[in-house]
């Protein structure tokens, strides 16, 4: 399986094609999926070259199941100069659940 190329790709189709991988490997969130979250935070549509990293992990619900974020670490200048910002989501039930497509993001992405 080929790595999910990320830089200067709209979050939608990162979104999506991690959504596709994660249904064809059998590990799909319960209450729905990866999406761009863009829009949230007036933050740009397209990963670019002041992307640092990129981190995917799970996280407790505030009141019921667990999210798992997909995050960019950017840079602009010096080390204080990082922003982590949220560009996806998705919600599931389970913490193993979560964890389970966690991994599978990791790996899809060589994270």
């Amino acid at each position: 399986m080929s790595t999910i190329q990320f830089e200067g790709r709209r979050i939608s189709e990162i979104a999506q094609e991690i959504n596709d991988r994660l249904k064809g490997d059998g590990i799909e969130p319960e209450e729905y999926g990866f999406g761009d979250r863009s829009d949230l935070d007036g933050g740009p549509k397209v990963l670019d070259s002041y992307l640092r990293s990129i981190v995917c992990y799970p996280v407790r619900g505030g009141s019921e199941g667990h999210y798992v974020h997909l995050a960019t670490i950017s840079h602009f200048g010096d080390a204080s100069a990082q922003r982590h910002r949220v560009i996806s989501l998705a919600k599931t039930y389970s913490a193993d659940n979560a964890w389970a497509i966690a991994r599978a993001v990791a790996r899809y992405l060589d994270i």
